[in-house]
């Protein structure tokens, strides 16, 4: 065992099986045949592939799988005709995508080709005859082109033994049929792939690319090298491009999308694919998960970071700039610096010990680092455990979702989905950007997928306000709780902001100048005194407008205070709106413990639900709760609620009822509950089974019959 209590591997860390092409499951130039097309473990010399695509089966002992987990794994043979794609290699990649989906296994491409195969007939090359219009002046040009009898004789005997022809011709043509297989510019057939990463270590051109970008929406993508759709002759042709890395090098695909991860070499390129290994359990599947690494990072600790000005969100008069966070900083904390920190207060001094963020230290992994700026994304630990993490980063852009952004967060969410990944988002948004120009880049469509993404999520969602954060308008209402009760919660820390506008836009709309001076009139001394001074109307009308010009500001301020009261947490968790108020120092031993229990009752609703096909996941998740409502007579008030558990709880109540929970569902008590109620629900679905059978004449005669045969 290790210091960490890492269960240690034993024997040769890493075992490797190549896999060959089955010949006889696959007809040549028949992409219908590719589907059916098989792999089979061979043993041969390194180099003794016959095509440009090779496969091994890879057992690998990583730390979170110590005793091995498998690994398919396919590659270009640049050495094999520039590893460039045919048919042959085609049914090759389609055999190893079907085999990782039968067996579950995460799938890895090594990419480094040069396209579509091009090829000619050499055989017929190095017979051709020209019919010149004159043969003493070729530039004159040409009529046709010919076999002469013997050569073409010769052909068609060779096309005898390789059972293809190789011509057909008449008189003044030739039409050519290469012996040589896959030739041409034969595109990929698509393939069911479920988990895929592409490596991209050489030269990627045309066809390559498209393979590349593919794997890309179903999986990611780690660039080392450079890809373009054109061949090399694009560069220079015209005298735009110098090189071919102005067309599809790592900065060009690393801040386009295309590329999670832009690495400098293959060594650091394969770190980064066992690490995204790492957040993907061994076998694939729905309601699968990836493994828990130990942490030495403990869960009951203190968040150390806190962004500048943060604990003065809650007041009218905030410092500009209060609510600018070092999302980073916020995920995986960060080392103090005057460079980060800015310069110290004279007097002051810069701590020197790590102020710790949300998440394990050292297991932040960010994807798609150049592109979409104004949102992160990427994979982290809670307490062991495997997340997905999208937040908004408000340093260096305002807190809007723009189209590249909101298409990050949606593509984010269905990658996280399909990994099976908790998700937490930590939310600090105004809204979407809504300029013409948005709105013809597709801010609606991200926008809609960002919801359905939410919708269809079936892992459990963490929707965070940190410190100092605001949800507004339309950000709010795509990652609302609504769109998927039985998987996202919204929680907030006491000095976040949520609504449909900033103060500032209510007071415009809601308490104009006309209320306000309505409420000068009401509370000043002043007013109130000339209002009842008989004397000189006229004096006294002038001297209650010069008051209220006067007073005006400082009202105007009591009103967006106002407004700004009906955002609070507070009234967000008294109107249903959030779960919980989680400070944010206290929010990473809340969300540790609150996503071992959610996933614990991923589980039990999984089995409740496979008893009783009729439930709903709310509907088991609901069967659960008052499972454990029966059984624990002693619950708090906040454990009481019949639609969800624990409603308008504080932070620290909900830890201790989620402990407890955690500590019921192990105990025989509850392992003893859960059977017996169980147990009832398969008694109660046979039952109906019997009803319906009963309801009908013949299922009452086959009832009969089938009582009479087993008696």
């Amino acid at each position: 065992m290790s210091r960490t209590g890492q269960e240690r591997p034993t024997g040769a860390i890493v075992d490797a099986t190549e896999m060959a092409l089955v010949k006889s499951t696959v007809t040549h130039m028949d992409p219908s045949t590719y589907s059916s097309a098989r792999l089979e473990p061979v043993y041969r010399p390194i180099g003794q592939n016959d095509c440009g695509m090779v496969v091994w089966h890879m057992t690998m002992k990583t730390p979170e799988c110590p005793q091995g987990r498998h690994v398919l794994v396919v590659a270009n043979d640049i050495t094999f005709q520039s590893g460039a794609f045919s048919p042959v290699e085609d049914a090759v990649f389609c055999a190893a995508a079907e085999l990782s989906v039968k067996q579950k296994l995460p799938l890895v491409y090594i990419a480094a080709n040069s396209g579509a195969r091009v090829g000619l007939a050499n055989e017929v090359r190095e017979r051709l005859q020209v019919k010149w219009v004159d043969s003493s002046n070729p530039n004159k040009g040409f009529e046709y082109l010919y076999l002469s009898p013997a050569d073409y004789d010769h052909l068609q005997a060779l096309a005898a033994t390789k059972g293809a022809p190789v011509v057909q011709a008449t008189a003044r043509e030739v039409v050519v049929e290469p012996q040589q297989k896959g030739v041409g510019g034969e595109g990929q057939n698509g393939t069911e792939i479920h988990w895929v990463i592409s490596d991209v270590v050489g030269l990627e051109e045309g066809l390559g690319v498209e393979c590349a970008a593919l794997n890309k929406l179903l999986g990611r993508q780690v660039n080392t090298s450079h890809m373009q759709l054109g061949g090399p002759r694009i560069t220079g042709s015209n005298g735009v491009y110098t090189s071919h890395m102005q067309l599809g090098g790592p900065r060009i695909m690393g801040s386009n999308g295309v590329s999670h991860h832009v690495v400098a070499d293959d060594l650091e390129g394969v770190k980064t694919i066992l690490q995204l290994l790492s957040f993907v359990p061994p076998k694939l599947g729905p309601t699968t998960l990836a493994s828990m690494l130990p942490s030495l990072d403990p869960i009951d600790r203190k968040i150390g970071y806190t962004p500048e000005g943060a604990d003065k969100m809650d007041s009218v008069f905030a410092p500009e700039g209060a609510d600018k966070m070092d999302v980073r900083a916020a995920i995986a904390g960060r080392l103090p610096s005057p460079a980060i920190s800015g310069t110290p207060p004279p007097g002051s001094q810069i701590p020197t010990h790590w102020q710790g963020g949300l998440f394990d230290a050292g297991s932040w992994m960010e994807s798609q680092k150049g592109w979409a700026c104004s949102v992160v994304t990427g994979r982290a630990r809670l307490g062991g455990l495997p997340i997905g993490v999208i937040a908004a980063e408000t340093e260096t852009a305002g807190q809007v979702w723009y189209p590249d952004s909101a298409a990050k967060t949606a593509a984010a969410m269905e990658e996280f989905n399909l990994d099976g990944l908790p998700l937490f988002i930590l939310a600090n948004w105004r809204g979407f950007s809504g300029g013409q120009r948005d709105l013809f880049d597709g801010i609606l469509q991200a926008g809609s997928l960002i919801v359905e993404n939410l919708r269809t999520y079936k892992h459990p969602v963490f929707v965070y306000l940190p410190k100092g954060a605001e949800l507004r308008g339309g950000a709010w209402v795509v990652v609302d709780s609504a769109i998927n009760p039985a998987a996202v919660e919204l929680y907030a820390d006491p000095t976040a902001r949520g609504g449909v506008l900033e103060p500032e836009g209510v007071v415009e709309i809601k308490f104009r100048a006309a209320e306000i001076s309505k409420m000068i009139h009401r509370l000043d001394p002043l007013v109130q005194q000339h209002a009842m001074d008989t004397g000189s109307m006229g004096v006294n009308q002038q001297a209650i407008k010069n008051r209220e010009k006067e007073v005006m500001p400082i009202y105007q301020q009591v009103a967006r205070q106002f407004a700004d009261m009906h955002d609070t947490p507070v009234r967000m968790l008294a109107k249903g709106a959030l779960q919980g108020i989680v400070p944010w120092a206290e929010a990473r031993h809340f969300f540790a413990v609150r996503l071992k229990r959610r996933l614990a009752e991923i589980g039990m609703v999984t089995h409740i639900q496979q008893t009783d096909e009729t439930l709903t996941r709310c509907e088991a998740l609901r069967k659960l709760w008052s499972w454990y409502a029966a059984s624990n007579k002693d619950l708090s008030p906040a454990g009481s609620g019949a639609e969800q558990p624990f409603p308008n709880a504080a932070g620290s109540e909900m830890v201790e009822e989620d402990s407890a929970f955690m500590d019921w569902l192990g105990s025989t008590q509850g392992t003893s509950c859960v059977a017996a109620k169980l147990r009832e629900l398969r008694v109660e679905a046979a039952t109906q089974h019997f009803l319906q059978l009963f309801s009908t004449p013949e299922g009452k005669e086959a009832m009969a019959l089938a009582i009479e045969k087993g008696g």
